[in-house]
C-alpha cells in the first residue's frame, strides 16, 4: 500500500468530540483506496482521541499521532512530515466531505494529468449563510497552465479555505513551505500565497466535495469575528508574516505589488468601520508593516483607485488627527492675519506694483531669449537703457 498511495488527508484534531464522529464517518465511507487519513490529536481534553483511535482500529487506512497542544498549523506540518501520499489535502474535525468525494477528485487528478494543484468547491451548513461565504466557496470549472496572480486574488477557491485544495506534495517539500505555527487566524491565507507561485498547472472544479460548518460557537472563525479590533490586530499580524516572506528573492515584482493591493483591500472594509481611537492605532501598525518594506516601487504600479484607499488608511493611521488639523488651522489662521496686516500698510500697494513689473520684465526677457537669440535680446536691453537715460 505505501506505493501506490496517492492522497494524504490531513486532519487536525481538538475538542471537536461532538462533530469528529461525522467526519470520520464520512471519511471511512469513502471507497477510494489509495489513501490514508492522517489523524492529528492536538492535546484534546476530551473523548476526540479515543474516538480516532477506534476508527484506526478497524480501517487501515486511518493513522494516528498525538502530541502537546500547538494549534492546527503545528497538527498540520507534523502531518505533512509523515505523509505518504503524492498530493495533501485536508479536513477540519468538525466538518465533513461528500460520500464519493476522493474517488472523484482522483479521476480529476488523472484526467488533468497530475495537476499541481486541484481546486474544488464546498457546501455551507447549515444553508442559511452570509453570502460572503458562499462567494468564496462556489469554484468553476477552469484550467490555468502557469501561475499568476489571478489565480490567487481573483479566482474563487483559491483563498482563504485550506481545505478546497489538494496540491503536489513536493511543492511543499522541494521549496521548504511550513505553515506558520506563530499564528492562528490567517494562517491557511499565508500558506497558500506560499506554495501556489510554485504551481504550474492549477485546476480548477465547480464540484462540492466539502460540507463547511461554518456555525460552530468554538471555532477560531468565530472567536474573532465577534470582535472587530480583535480580528484587524490578527489580519495586521498576517500582512506582516506575508510581506516577509514575499518581499524576497523567491517571488516576483508581480506578485509583491498585488500582495500590496490585497494588504490594502483586506484591511479597507472593516478598518473603515472601526471607532476612530481603534482605527487610527491599528492603521497605524498597518502603516509602520508597509514602511518596513519597500513598497513604494508597487504602489506606483498600483491603480489610481488602490492609491487612494492606500492614501486613506496613511491618513487614518495619523496619531492625533483632530488635534492636528485644529493646529493646522490655528497656524492658517494666523499666516492669514498677517497677510491682512501686510495689506494695510500704505506701502503694499506700491510693492505691489514694483514686484509686478518686476516680474514683467523678467517674463519679457525670458521670452526674447526664446524667439530672438542672446544677441538680439541684448540689443533691445541697451536700446531700452538709452531710452530710459534719455527721459531722464
Amino acid at each position: 500500500m505505501e506505493n501506490k498511495i496517492k492522497l494524504s488527508v490531513i486532519v487536525p484534531v481538538y475538542n471537536t468530540e461532538e462533530f469528529l464522529g461525522s467526519c470520520l464517518d464520512s471519511l471511512y465511507l469513502q471507497k477510494y483506496k489509495n489513501i490514508e487519513y492522517i489523524l492529528v490529536d492536538d492535546g484534546s481534553t476530551d473523548g476526540s482521541l479515543e474516538l480516532c483511535k477506534k476508527y484506526a482500529e478497524k480501517d487501515n487506512r486511518f493513522v494516528v499521532l498525538s502530541k502537546e497542544n500547538g494549534g492546527p498549523s503545528s497538527a498540520r506540518n507534523l502531518a505533512i512530515s509523515k505523509a505518504r501520499g503524492e498530493y495533501l489535502t485536508f479536513v477540519d474535525s468538525d466538518d465533513f466531505v461528500s460520500v464519493d468525494a476522493y474517488e472523484k477528485i482522483a479521476e480529476y487528478i488523472n484526467l488533468h494529468k497530475n495537476p499541481d494543484v486541484l481546486v474544488f468547491g464546498a457546501n455551507l451548513v447549515p444553508e442559511y449563510a452570509p453570502q460572503y461565504l458562499w462567494d468564496k466557496v462556489n469554484t468553476r470549472d477552469i484550467v490555468y497552465n502557469n501561475f499568476t496572480p489571478d489565480v490567487l486574488f481573483n479566482e474563487v477557491g483559491a483563498r482563504p479555505f485550506l481545505w478546497l485544495q489538494v496540491v503536489k506534495k513536493e511543492i511543499i517539500t522541494e521549496n521548504k513551505i511550513k505553515m506558520d505555527e506563530s499564528i492562528n487566524l490567517g494562517e491557511d491565507q499565508l500558506f497558500q500565497i506560499e506554495f501556489f507561485p510554485f504551481a504550474k498547472n492549477i485546476v480548477f472544479v465547480s464540484d462540492k466535495f466539502y460540507n463547511y460548518r461554518w456555525t460552530r460557537d468554538n471555532s477560531l472563525m468565530k472567536k474573532y469575528g465577534d470582535n472587530l479590533t480583535k480580528k484587524l490586530k490578527a489580519h495586521v499580524g498576517l500582512i506582516d508574516k506575508v510581506f516577509k516572506t514575499i518581499y524576497t528573492e523567491k517571488y516576483n515584482d508581480e506578485l509583491k505589488k498585488e500582495i500590496l493591493v490585497w494588504s490594502v483591500f483586506f484591511m479597507w472594509g472593516d478598518l473603515k468601520d472601526l471607532l476612530e481611537s481603534d482605527q487610527s492605532k491599528i492603521a497605524g501598525e498597518l502603516v509602520n508593516v508597509w514602511n518596513k518594506y519597500d513598497y513604494t516601487k508597487y504602489y506606483q504600479q498600483m491603480n489610481v483607485w488602490g492609491q487612494l484607499r492606500f492614501d486613506q488608511i496613511v491618513l487614518m493611521g495619523i496619531a492625533d488627527r483632530d488635534k492636528r488639523i485644529e493646529e493646522f488651522e490655528k497656524e492658517n489662521q494666523k499666516l492669514q492675519e498677517e497677510v491682512a496686516k501686510l495689506k494695510e500698510n500704505c506701502n503694499y500697494k506700491k510693492i505691489l506694483k514694483a514686484h509686478n513689473k518686476q516680474k514683467s520684465l523678467v517674463n519679457k526677457f525670458v521670452l526674447s531669449l526664446k524667439t530672438s537669440g542672446l544677441k538680439e535680446t541684448l540689443k533691445k536691453v541697451k536700446n531700452k537703457l538709452k531710452r530710459k537715460k534719455k527721459r531722464s
